[in-house]
């Protein structure tokens, strides 16, 4: 919860019974358990940042798990670890 510019009482995180986790950005976003989603961010203002960081600090990250994701502040590309070895995303 938290203060909205009138004083009023926000809510900003929702965690269900089921594990899920919502966070929102204010009174107008909607809140609703999204099955598929384990943790959903509902903005309409904003966007969600990934962890960022340069290749040799992504080299660094011990045991990646597969399907982990990353921003690469070295080739301003974002990568994901396909659980063998890391691959940039590009565009089409």
């Amino acid at each position: 919860m938290a203060n909205d510019t009138d004083g009023s009482i926000v809510e900003m995180l929702r965690m269900y019974a089921n594990g899920r986790t919502q966070f929102g950005n204010g009174a107008n976003v909607g809140f609703a358990d999204i099955p598929s989603a384990r943790l959903a961010v509902n903005s309409t203002s904003e966007g969600f940042l990934t962890p960022r960081m340069t290749t040799s600090q992504r080299d660094a990250i011990a045991n990646p798990a597969e399907g982990l994701e990353i921003y690469n502040l070295t080739t301003h590309k974002k990568n994901f670890f396909n659980g063998t070895s890391w691959e940039q995303i590009t565009s089409a």
